[in-house]
């Protein structure tokens, strides 16, 4: 006795895999590609060996075992052969690097001047402004040389804060005692 199998058309979906028309074997690849594309949220692969290469201003990676070598795509994805994609992940602090400036305060205490030397002097515009604890501004000039000097002898004893910025940002801040 001969039964018939009925099946269901089911509603088309919005993505995904055709499997009315494909072997088995396709049918499985399609479903395990398409889940790979859409579903895994970083690369992951089954190697033979592999390793880095890691210099001063370069690493390199690599990897042995590639598992297929035929590319798949659809309108809206697309798989590529090769261990090795693109993947980059990168982290922005919002500050540039400025660990390279060199700035120095002296004498602190101070009494009559407070020096400021600055090697790294450049054309580049930089103030500084002199605060005192409440944050209100005591002195604001313009470095103009890779030394200067603030007069500090009318100053009330104390703490200050001295601030070294350029027009994007504030590069170093020091804690000043005026004796």
């Amino acid at each position: 006795m001969k039964k018939n199998i009925l099946f269901r058309k089911p509603n088309p979906p919005s993505t995904g895999i055709n499997c009315r028309k494909s072997t088995v074997f396709s049918c499985f690849t399609g479903i395990i590609l398409w889940m790979g594309v859409t579903q895994l949220q970083a690369q992951e692969s089954v190697n033979s060996g592999g390793g880095d290469v890691v210099d001063s201003k370069i690493v390199i990676s690599y990897s042995l075992g590639q598992v297929f070598f035929e590319p798949a795509s659809s309108s809206e994805n697309a798989v590529t052969p090769g261990i090795q994609q693109a993947y980059e992940i990168s982290l922005t602090t919002g500050l540039p690097d400025v660990a390279n400036l060199t700035i120095q305060v002296y004498p602190n205490p101070a009494t009559e001047y407070l020096n400021l030397s600055f090697p790294g002097f450049n054309e580049k515009k930089y103030t500084l402004t002199l605060t005192d604890p409440t944050g209100r501004n005591i002195y604001i000039d313009e470095i103009k040389n890779k030394i200067s000097k603030i007069e500090v002898q009318d100053l009330a004893a104390g703490v200050y804060f001295l601030q070294i910025a350029d027009k994007k940002q504030l590069i170093k801040v020091f804690k000043i005692i005026k004796k």
